[in-house]
């Protein structure tokens, strides 16, 4: 039995088949059929993640770690707390990933991360209800008069000035929760309010745009959570974390 050697114009591969007797238009669908099968499957494939010079691999973001409180952020929460402009919002991380409360969460200054896995992808990592769970909520208002400002009927409790326009330029329910006071003074003289994420204070004499501040509500659950103080004490830089350092200020 003769060999008909059948070349693919396109590429210099050869296919060697024991072909008898075809005529020219049987060829033309063998080589028309090579081609689509080419291009359904071997062009389909996607390359595999490699480890770099590193010993992380390609794509992986490294984990980044905040010299100011000694402690890193990485995944499950670094997305999310680079996303959210973290430092800002949530502040430095305090602790690392530990698991608390039936969660794996990690402690930021101003709140805490938690992992969701049985939540919709997207709703996997929350920031906790820690107003909640300090037992700030207050009474709902029922039928509030409002003339500027935003009520919220599933707290029943609403935002207004400046408290909203921060909620708002800042991420919303998804980052703070929904309120569940209302404003209040405080003895100090400065204006509070609580949701369910965070505690909002006005302070009157900064300048207009930093007068919205956060209560650092992670470090005061933390402490009341009876949790180990040693969660709290600076860990060296892990080999693959990026150092970063920062314009903002840490606590005392």
């Amino acid at each position: 039995m003769d060999e008909i050697e059948i070349r693919n114009p396109t590429s210099s591969l050869a296919l060697n088949s024991p072909i008898k007797f075809l005529n020219t238009m049987q060829k033309e669908k063998i080589i028309l059929c090579c081609v689509i099968t080419l291009l359904l499957f071997g062009c389909n494939s996607k390359p595999h993640p490699f480890p770099s010079s590193s010993g992380k691999m390609e794509g992986e973001v490294a984990p980044i770690y905040y010299p100011e409180t000694g402690h890193t952020v990485s995944e499950p929460f670094l997305t999310f707390y680079l996303k959210t402009n973290g430092i800002k919002r949530l502040g430095y991380p305090i602790t690392e990933v530990i698991e608390h409360e039936g969660w794996q969460v990690q402690y930021f200054q101003n709140a805490r991360l938690e992992l969701h896995p049985e939540n919709d992808h997207a709703y996997r990592i929350t920031v906790g209800w820690l107003g909640e769970l300090l037992h700030r909520t207050r009474p709902p208002i029922l039928n509030p008069f409002i003339r500027q400002g935003k009520y919220f009927p599933k707290t029943g409790h609403t935002l207004h000035g400046q408290f909203l326009t921060y909620f708002e330029n800042n991420g919303g329910s998804v980052q703070f929760g929904l309120p569940i006071s209302e404003p209040f003074m405080a003895n100090d003289g400065l204006i509070y309010q609580d949701l369910q994420s965070a505690r909002f204070i006005w302070y009157p004499t900064l300048p207009k745009e930093s007068q919205v501040q956060l209560e650092p509500l992670g470090e005061i659950y933390f402490l009341q959570s009876g949790l180990s103080l040693d969660y709290l004490k600076p860990i060296h830089p892990p080999s693959t974390a990026v150092i970063q350092q920062s314009t903002l200020m840490p606590r005392n």
